[in-house]
């Protein structure tokens, strides 16, 4: 940790990073502070385009598509918002019917992350294979499709309580999938505290933070680019 003030930037990755009995798991934490490198840059290897799948870690309380959300998935997005251009489609609605053709309308090339925010158990990620790694085509109401080079192209996230199907290698090459702790939602439903009663009373990434916080920030997302 960086010393002289607060780190609740890192704090806040580090508690995903938990295991079930609150320890951090180093080895948890060096993958999430990849693909937070891997979602904070726009470059792009083209035999390693991913899409990073943030999902509820599976524990004896939480099984899968019964899970509770709360632990900080979406938080992590809008705060990597700050840094890179994000856009937000409702991942529970998007399924594999006709209306989708549609679902990418608002992506530009502006854009550098799509983020499909809490996804269902009927999300069709097959359909959004050659988003990830070919060019990224986008279809727009009574206009002409457009298309976003691949070099060029917003990288993907998907947020999710629920397992995303396909096992193939189709599939998993296309995927790296990230457990996100339950640790905040046990502080919530044991202690009844927020993730802003935990971080010092403030929001992250919001209003109240100072120059220390947003330096702090910055210092942890430019070491995970690095890394």
């Amino acid at each position: 940790k960086a010393t002289g003030f607060d780190t609740h930037f890192r704090d806040f990755v580090e508690n995903l990073s938990r295991t079930d009995d609150g320890d951090l798991d180093p080895h948890a934490l060096e993958r999430l502070k990849i693909v937070i490198g891997y979602m904070c840059h726009r470059f792009h290897r083209e035999s390693q385009r991913k899409c990073v799948i943030l999902i509820d870690r599976l524990t004896d309380d939480n099984f899968f598509d019964r899970s509770n959300g709360g632990t900080g998935k979406g938080l992590l997005i809008r705060s990597l918002s700050q840094i890179v251009n994000t856009i937000t489609i409702n991942g529970k609605a998007f399924k594999s019917t006709s209306e989708d053709r549609f679902a990418l309308a608002g992506v530009t090339e502006s854009h550098e992350l799509v983020n499909f925010d809490d996804a269902s158990d009927k999300f069709d990620f097959e359909s959004i294979f050659p988003h990830i790694t070919g060019d990224f085509h986008v279809r727009r109401m009574r206009q002409n499709p457009t298309t976003i080079p691949g070099e060029r192209a917003p990288k993907i996230v998907i947020t999710t309580n629920h397992r995303i199907d396909g096992s193939d290698t189709s599939h998993r090459r296309r995927q790296v999938v990230i457990e996100i702790s339950p640790y905040y939602r046990l502080q919530l439903e044991e202690n009844g505290m927020t993730p802003e009663d935990i971080h010092g009373g403030k929001e992250l990434c919001g209003d109240e933070w100072d120059d220390n916080d947003w330096s702090e920030y910055y210092r942890f997302v430019f070491e995970c680019i690095q890394l």
